[in-house]
């Protein structure tokens, strides 16, 4: 073929003049420069060709194909710059007359042989004539491209090219029609090959891709479907694709196919563009691309081809059903996401299509095999619903035929998709068991119910008893009937009252209750499980007999009750049931009896009426003369023997006058109020809301033996609840008080202002009498007669003025003759301690105990931990969290400055430079013993006790168990130790000791 290279070479001068640098952006026209492979790739795909071959040497790279040669047109496109002949033809890849320019990015002289043309461009748009360089193989083209520009050195355009030749990837070939394989060679010898093998698979083509580089192989199986599209205005169609990644069947045909989402999802134009679509596919269509040809412009063609891309996909989906790949992998792949396709973006029409196909087509995959529309699924929160409620229980909850979604496609993101975007239905425990009524439980088998019943033992939600008053009851099984007794009829669990109302058949056949859960049923493991240890159903027995036959007599109208000689056979019958081994039966027998009014009183000949064991009290003569004359008292009747006496008293029947009071926390004080920023407390066991029943009437009926017994065994016992301080506190641990009130109790002023206490004119107030004048039966409790406000003997008087107890006043009025040995055995210690020139050891009193106990107990609960750090030795890292030194100094110095070791109580044996005493802290006992980091549990030590207590003492754990436990019940603040066979003993201040034996109590506790 001639061609008139020169005058194409003066007709490209003409056109874009002599100079060559306004050519020079051809070189720049990528972003990666590598760019051009892919152009060379087009060119050959364009013409035809069926496979291609890169050779890259050091100093050139050499492309051949097996496609069209090239002809004058040919010459003159790629000699030009927007006249390529493809420049019109949508059919083709490369459309823009520049994409050959590519290759100036490597290169200034590009060569091309193709059959019988042959020669070079230079300066971009300028073809010179040369030999050609084919041998005789003029059915090849062949592009030479020399390496090396004044920009890039031959070098690194070797490298760059090896890299993105070997990097190409099966991929490249997937959209591509001609072009079946990519062989490459490289400097070093390496080499590859890309292939393409391609069959026709129903409306779609399945394409293989394989690439091998040094040996190993990678292979990728790929869907390919396609829709036409005639262009307006021309005879050209053209065509979208889409290409769904997938795992095919191995040669033993053992592995199921399978459609999988792609990691990665660039838009192609034949090859990868830089534009993502966020699909789990690929999508392909000759769209507008920029110049670089490395994105999309967003045009009113490239929106036609998204719109078609989105018509192709509502054809593509039966297609991939037919096919036996709608799978929850396959649905995976499809735009699931909302917020990856907000309604402006470009793929948007693709994420609507695919949400409108699936609600109107029966595509989803169902539990049952077959496939629904999105209107007629429903998606399970428990995979147990689906298993429980198959198409029969479907059928009667919704009637219009819905079906469960597959349970392996309903899981993760496109069960978030299939409810927020396609509003499918969603069946959760409760809106089940909202649904579920008599008929639907009337409607099963008891197989059926049998698997129901396991699996409610996995959903206590479903029937456990509502905890919050808001929460809906209509959600519950609770309410409902769908226990299945004897007679195949169904029963509440529970009555209005929350008790059971249906059993356990019993082990003898055909015994059992009309509420008896049916046998069949019964006898089904896991559903018996359920029935006993989640509802705590039992087996109908005595028990139950008293509780629904028996108790239920006792609260009818007076005039229908069961007379004496029924009710006698009535207690027989309840102290035989009270005689089961089943604790439960009997701790829910013990419960009804106690709030039943079953038991007769004294006056209940006259009165007919039966009472409550909280109502009754046991005659005896101390609470007949307390209780004379009370009208809302009642007596046991007589006529009970001891077995039945035995079971009212177990009930709450008592022999002794009822008080009602609260019970002291664990610092000895009752909590009357304790709300949030409010907290009220009696101190010391004060109530001031004591309640004695019984008193006031007593009080104002009063005998001798009446007011014994209230001095003896009421006020005595209950004298805390006399009179008393009552604190408030913002704080729960009342470490600040806000108000303190004496306060004496309605039972208190009860007391005072009754005259009850007998004086020699007859009954008077406390206030009138001493304790001395009360009748020798009368206990002696100066305490209580302080409270009640009674006059004090001439010892109280004393005592009150000297500051000395009374008790050691009449201790030493009673031994004169021990007190004076005592005396004479005191003054020999202290002129010993005189004599051996020991320092007075520190007195340190504790003041205010009780608010010092709460102050160390927050203290104690707020210690750290000991901690040690392993370094070069084990490091207590916790130690200087606290000061033990300072604390120690400042208890054992007394009141001449002299600081007192607390072992052999002599002055610390010298003072160091800046005139503090000498010391050393030890710990009383190792970590084992005290956990805490407190001050409290250290010893202030002269050096030579500090060594002994190390040797003989800290070293033996049993030791340490020996004198914890001489603190914790010793009486005085000084215990005994040895040392070896040395006596010694550690003495402490008085604050030192009740602080750590507290310490030591808590641990014990």
């Amino acid at each position: 073929m001639i061609i008139d290279y020169d005058k194409i070479r003066e007709d490209n001068i003409s056109e874009y003049g002599n100079g060559t640098r306004h050519l020079s952006f051809l070189s720049r026209l990528y972003t990666d420069r590598t760019h051009f492979i892919f152009e060379l790739i087009q060119n050959a795909e364009d013409a035809g060709a069926t496979d291609i071959h890169f050779n890259l040497f050091d100093d050139r790279l050499e492309i051949t194909h097996n496609g069209r040669l090239f002809n004058e047109l040919d010459v003159k496109g790629i000699c030009g710059v927007d006249d390529g002949t493809k420049a019109e033809d949508l059919t083709k890849i490369g459309k823009f007359g520049v994409g050959f320019k590519s290759v100036y990015a490597f290169t200034n002289t590009p060569e091309v042989y193709s059959g019988d043309v042959s020669f070079k461009i230079e300066n971009y748009v300028r073809p010179f004539s040369i030999p050609s360089k084919l041998e005789n193989n003029y059915s090849k083209t062949l592009f030479i491209l020399p390496l090396g520009t004044e920009k890039i050195s031959e070098e690194l355009a070797r490298k760059e090219i090896s890299k993105c030749i070997s990097n190409l990837g099966a991929r490249t070939l997937l959209f591509l029609k001609r072009i079946q394989e990519i062989e490459y060679t490289l400097p070093d010898l390496s080499s590859g090959v890309y292939l393409r093998e391609e069959k026709q698979r129903g409306s779609a083509r399945q394409v293989c891709v394989i690439g091998e580089k040094d040996g190993v192989e990678e292979v990728e199986n790929w869907l390919i479907f396609e829709r036409p599209i005639q262009v307006e205005e021309s005879s050209q169609v053209v065509r979208v694709e889409l290409g769904f990644r997938f795992d095919a069947k191995d040669k033993n045909q053992q592995n199921d196919e399978s459609i999988e989402r792609v990691k990665e999802s660039p838009l192609f134009v034949f090859f990868p563009t830089e534009k993502e679509t966020k699909l789990g596919f690929l999508i392909q269509g000759p769209y507008t691309t920029t110049p670089g040809r490395d994105n999309i412009i967003e045009d009113d063609w490239n929106k036609t081809l998204v719109n078609e891309t989105a018509l192709l996909i509502t054809e593509t989906l039966p297609k991939i059903k037919e096919l036996g790949l709608f799978t929850a992998s396959f649905l995976e792949t499809l735009p699931i996401d909302p917020n990856d396709f907000p309604e402006n973006s470009m793929f948007y029409p693709i994420f609507e299509s695919v949400r409108d196909t699936l609600q109107k087509e029966a595509l989803l995959p169902a539990e049952d095999g077959s496939f629904i529309t999105a209107d007629n699924a429903l998606l399970a929160e428990a995979d147990w619903l689906i298993d429980l409620l198959k198409d029969n229980q479907l059928k009667l909850l919704y009637l219009n035929g819905k079906k469960w979604i597959h349970q392996k496609v309903g899981k993760g993101a496109l069960k978030e998709y299939f409810k927020k975007v396609l509003g499918i239905e969603t069946i959760d425990t409760d809106g089940f068991a909202s649904k579920v009524d008599n008929q639907f439980f009337k409607e099963q088998s008891d197989q059926w119910l049998m698997k129901f019943y396991s699996q409610l033992s996995k959903n206590k939600a479903l029937w456990e008893k509502n905890t919050y008053y808001w929460q809906a009851s209509a959600k519950t099984l609770r309410n409902k009937e769908f226990i299945r007794i004897q007679d195949n009829s169904h029963v509440k669990p529970f009555d209005n009252d929350d008790k059971p109302q249906v059993y356990l058949p019993t082990s003898i056949p055909h015994n059992y209750h009309p509420n008896t859960v049916k046998i069949e049923i019964a006898k089904d493991e896991p559903a018996r499980r359920f029935l006993s240890e989640d509802l705590k159903l039992s087996e109908f027995n005595k028990v139950h007999g008293v509780i629904e036959c028996i108790l239920p007599k006792y609260r009818k109208q007076i005039e229908s009750l069961p007379d004496k000689e029924e009710h006698l056979r009535d207690v027989d019958i309840i102290i035989d049931a009270m005689e089961t081994d089943s604790q439960k039966d009997y701790d829910l027998l013990k419960k009804e009896l106690k709030e039943a009014s079953f038991i007769r009183s004294k006056l209940s000949d006259y009165n007919k009426r039966y009472y409550k064991p909280s109502d009754l009290y046991f005659s005896n003569e101390s609470l007949d003369q307390y209780f004379e004359g009370d009208p809302d008292v009642q007596f046991v009747s007589p006529i009970y023997d001891k077995a039945a006496s035995d079971l009212f008293f177990k009930i709450g029947v008592v022999k002794k006058v009822r008080i009602k009071k609260r019970i002291p926390n664990n610092l000895g004080h009752i909590e009357i109020c304790d709300r949030h920023s409010f907290h009220k407390r009696g101190k010391n066991g004060f109530d001031p809301d004591i309640i004695v029943y019984g008193l006031e009437n007593a009080l104002s009926n009063v005998t001798l033996e009446k007011s014994r017994f209230i001095w003896n065994e009421i006020v005595i016992p209950n004298k805390e609840c006399i009179k008393g301080i009552v604190e408030n506190s913002t704080r729960e641990a009342f470490t600040s008080i806000d108000k303190e009130e004496n306060i004496t109790s309605s039972f208190g002023n009860l007391l005072m202002k009754s005259k009850w206490l007998p004086g020699p004119n007859g009954f008077c107030t406390p206030f009138e009498l001493s304790i001395n004048d009360l009748p020798e039966e009368f206990e002696r409790n100066d305490k209580v007669a302080e409270l009640l406000g009674m006059k004090k003997d001439l010892i109280n008087k004393l005592a009150a003025e000297v500051g000395v107890p009374a008790e050691d006043i009449e201790l030493l009025k009673n031994y004169p003759k021990e007190f004076n040995e005592f005396k004479s055995s005191l003054k020999s210690e202290i002129n010993e301690s005189k004599t051996n020139n020991l320092p007075a050891f520190p007195v340190r009193p504790v003041t205010n105990p009780e608010r010092r106990l709460e102050h160390q107990y927050e203290k104690q609960s707020n210690a750290p931990n000991r901690q040690y750090e392993k370094r070069e030795r084990n490091v207590r890292t916790t130690n200087d969290l606290i000061e033990p030194k300072t604390w120690l100094r400042n208890q054992y110095t007394n009141d001449h400055d002299q600081m007192v070791c607390q072992i052999c109580k002599k002055e610390m044996p010298f003072k160091t430079r800046d005139g503090s005493y000498y010391f050393e802290k030890k710990e009383i006992f190792s970590s084992r013993f005290l956990p805490k980091e407190q001050e409290a549990q250290y010893l202030a030590l002269c050096p030579l006790c500090a060594a002994k207590y190390k040797e003989f003492i800290i070293s033996d754990d049993d030791v340490m168990m020996e004198i914890k436990g001489k603190i914790i019940n010793a009486d005085g603040c000084e215990i005994p130790i040895l040392f070896g066979e040395e006596e010694a003993s550690i003495r402490f201040v008085e604050t030192h000791f009740h602080d750590l034996k507290l310490i030591l109590q808590n641990i014990k506790e």
